[in-house]
């Protein structure tokens, strides 16, 4: 295709055509093949707002022949995206799609879709079923990019996910000191009017790198004496900011990303007891940035003192964007992000794979 899609978009349209064919065959493994034929029956779709829908019923059997479920497919993408998941010959010539439609394949096999899909097929009654891959139509109000309804509740965990090797899971915008206090007063920092005044300083001068690092390193030297002095208490307030980030605090949600045909699960309400004997540490960096010519930019990695090798759990680390000149000439203005990224550690304390 000439243009240029989202392939994490259009992942979660792939996801949501795989978690059908699950539901339509209940009992055996379904295979790419599957998921492709489901994309071939969906209907056309029809424009909601800035996001195109497509809404598909299917009937789905149980054990008891007498008794046949409703199910129905309803997937919400960008038309950019939805034209790309739609291109039936993507899924044979492009390298990427193929692993994707893999991945989706092993979580919709694995044991967190398969007990519902078992389920469904065995309780010998009605079921009304919904795949609802919406998440475009409701980005600032949730997390959620994937669910599973019957009968009005929800089955299981809602998805947010992510594909490829994306390490971002949350973040918060901005260099203000609201910003600042924002992202890193849930770890326990505590910044002061002090602070306050060399960061506005450091902005109304131009310099928004010089004030992120000097925000960052002071939040670094609290965050170190949180862990000597009370390192459980750190440990809390750690789990409570991963599990806000990945869920937004709400109820029943969970990480899946897709990988290089393979899907991972994460429930980030696991991570306090996974967190239980693990000495954590933490550590001051900068990066080079494109964005201002000759600049660092700061990062924090929060790391297990007591693990070998790849230790990092956590890293918090400003990303910058724009400042620059357009292709009509027009100025973009200067974006700031402040990322939070799982580590080698967290995939370790925390996933679930499956192939």
């Amino acid at each position: 295709m000439a243009a240029k899609f989202n392939k994490g978009d259009v992942s979660e349209g792939i996801l949501g055509a795989a978690m059908t064919a699950r539901f339509l065959s209940k009992t055996k493994k379904i295979t790419p093949d599957d998921v492709v034929g489901v994309v071939k029956r969906l209907n056309r779709p029809t424009q909601v707002g800035k996001t195109l829908v497509s809404t598909t019923k299917f009937k789905s059997p149980n054990k008891n022949p007498k008794i046949v479920d409703d199910l129905t497919c309803v997937i919400g993408l960008a038309t950019i995206n939805m034209n790309a998941f739609l291109n039936k010959s993507l899924y044979a010539t492009d390298k990427e799609i193929k692993q994707i439609v893999n991945a989706a394949c092993a979580y919709s096999n694995g044991v967190h879709v398969m007990e519902w899909a078992d389920m469904f097929y065995n309780n010998n009654q009605y079921n009304d079923i919904f795949v609802s891959s919406e998440g475009l139509l409701n980005q600032s109000g949730t997390k959620v990019d994937l669910k599973i309804v019957a009968d009005g509740k929800q089955c299981g965990v809602g998805i947010s996910l992510k594909q490829g090797d994306v390490k971002q899971f949350g973040q918060v915008g901005g260099a203000s000191f609201n910003s600042m206090n924002e992202f890193f007063s849930p770890l326990g920092v505590k910044f002061s009017s002090a602070h306050q005044k060399k960061l506005e300083d450091a902005i109304s001068k131009k310099d928004v790198p010089g004030g992120l690092r000097f925000m960052y390193r002071e939040a670094q030297k609290q965050i170190a004496a949180i862990i000597k002095s009370t390192p459980d208490k750190f440990k809390n307030n750690l789990s409570n900011f991963m599990n806000f980030h990945a869920s937004r605090n709400e109820p029943d949600v969970a990480l899946v990303q897709l990988n290089k045909s393979e899907a991972a699960y994460y429930d980030f309400t696991n991570i306090k007891k996974r967190l239980v004997g693990v000495k954590l540490g933490i550590k001051y960096d900068e990066g080079s940035t494109q964005v201002i010519a000759g600049e660092k930019i700061p990062k924090l990695k929060i790391i297990s003192e007591s693990e070998r090798g790849d230790n990092g759990l956590l890293e918090l680390r400003v990303k910058l964007e724009g400042n620059r000149i357009d292709s009509k000439g027009k100025q973009v203005g200067l974006t700031i992000r402040n990322y939070v990224e799982k580590g080698h550690l967290t995939t370790k304390l925390l996933a679930e794979k499956y192939r």
